[in-house]
């Protein structure tokens, strides 16, 4: 994992290499670029200039690419599942390159002829791939350990305000007033040392269906057992706020935590979060090792507050506080398609502290990856149907790891609801989780027990 301390841009190595490349321009045909969560790469380049390539692959990575000025160079190149080292030097050929790692996540790419210094020229990201929730007038910006920059007066400098700021992050989000502005400022920040900048994406508020049945009290056969700090198996649900629930089943849950605003009111039907932790608990009460599920609390962390969407900078101060409370099971049932070295290096803190994190694949029934499922250091849940097959609605991409029912029955106010979902497939195996740490496996043997009864490549 890489080891952060404030700013996202210490640089951890240089990796540099040299090969062959087409320098002869015919005429441009196309260009498809995929970087994948097992770390493969695939490609099918015909006759593509290297800028635009290049900016194809800043996409995809969330890299800062930077290149040497008249370079002109066209890339042909086919290949499949192939190392992603390998894969930067068929795209790169005989130029050199440099590879930097940053400390908080992402990296800075470097492609010249002879000498890094001369690899100047920010290549900007293909505005036309950009996943759909990308904030074009937002940046999240870090400052470097120990300086004495004011956020608020380098924000205005650069043309924007800042809207929020998290102190355990060093990060601050900062609005612009519009795209072009923001886009200014990633060009000005891009190669400066004491600052950082790392995109923003947006998360529509998660909404479950509702049957409107009346419904009897649900019968919940578990108790929730006094427990000791050291002793408590935590999942962190990170989600939105959630209602009181039914009966003993409230006696899991822990006070809330609120990153945005602390919301006055709820709605007549259960909130995402409310349906996601009564299937976490139903989940846990099935498996068979739930003698000991008695110890599991789950502690609500409330990333929408009352707004009808968020952002990965919050959803990061949700991973970060989830992180630090010590919980063992991560719930994120929630996803996009923009990828954030932000929230990347939380997801790989999470897993060098043996903290199991499951993330839902998304509701499209297509094979693009999902972010934070597409992570490697995430559990990806899909949604079966009542038969065991994968549900129409949901994403069945190589980046998913396991398949779970989409459907379970919660209740609230007397009613009867259907949460359904890859959301709703995440909670279960969550619950999964949970039953069996509670029950003394670790992370690892935990994960493997769910990848031996729940992988999705056996029936994919």
């Amino acid at each position: 994992m890489k080891s952060a301390r404030g700013l996202w841009l210490a640089a951890l190595a240089l990796l540099l290499g040299s090969f062959s490349i087409f320098a002869v321009a015919p005429p441009e045909k196309s260009i498809a670029l995929s970087w994948r969560k097992n770390k493969t790469a695939d490609a099918q380049i015909e006759s593509v200039p290297l800028a635009k390539v290049l900016s194809r692959l800043s996409t995809e990575t969330g890299w800062k690419i930077f290149l040497q000025p008249g370079l002109n160079e066209t890339v042909s190149a086919q290949f499949q599942n192939v190392s992603q080292g390998e894969a930067l030097k068929l795209l790169l050929g005989d130029l050199s390159y440099a590879f930097v790692p940053q400390s908080g996540g992402g990296a800075k790419l470097y492609v010249y002829k002879t000498s890094i210094k001369d690899a100047t020229s920010l290549i900007q990201p293909d505005l036309a791939s950009r996943p759909k929730n990308w904030l074009a007038n937002e940046l999240i910006l870090s400052l470097a350990p120990g300086s004495k920059q004011d956020i608020d007066r380098l924000a205005a400098e650069l043309g924007g305000k800042v809207v929020a700021k998290s102190d355990a992050l060093n990060a601050y989000r900062v609005e612009f007033p519009d795209a072009a502005s923001a886009e200014a400022a990633r060009e000005k920040i891009a190669n400066r040392e004491d600052v950082a900048y790392h995109d923003n994406y947006g998360f529509d508020r998660p909404q479950v269906a509702g049957s409107g049945s009346p419904s009897p009290e649900s019968l919940f056969p578990l108790d929730a057992t006094p427990v000791t700090r050291g002793d408590q198996v935590t999942v962190a649900l990170v989600d939105t706020a959630i209602q009181t629930l039914n009966g003993k089943m409230q006696e899991f849950i822990l006070p809330s935590v609120h990153i945005r605003d602390t919301p006055t009111a709820f709605p007549q039907d259960p909130t995402h979060a409310t349906s996601m932790a009564q299937t976490v608990l139903n989940s846990m009460a099935l498996n068979q090792e739930n003698s000991a599920s008695g110890k599991v609390r789950i502690l609500p962390i409330d990333v929408y507050g009352s707004a009808g969407s968020t952002t990965t900078f919050e959803v990061a101060q949700g991973l970060h506080y989830a992180i630090k409370s010590g919980a063992q099971v991560i719930n994120l049932s929630l996803g996009g398609t923009g990828q954030s070295p932000m929230v990347d290096y939380l997801l790989e803190m999470a897993n060098r502290k043996q903290i199991l994190v499951l993330a839902s694949a998304g509701n499209s029934p297509t094979t693009d990856p999902t972010y934070p499922a597409a992570n490697p250091y995430t559990i990806a849940v899909t949604a079966t149907d009542w038969q065991g097959n994968i549900a129409p609605y949901a994403n069945r991409g190589s980046f998913v790891d396991l398949k779970a029912p989409g459907t379970s029955k919660v209740y609230y106010n007397g009613q009867g609801y259907l949460s359904t979902g890859t959301s709703t497939a995440t909670a279960y195996m969550s619950g999964q989780a949970a039953a069996l740490t509670a029950a003394g496996y670790n992370s690892a043997q935990a994960s493997s027990a769910l990848l031996k009864n729940y992988s999705f490549s056996a029936k994919r």
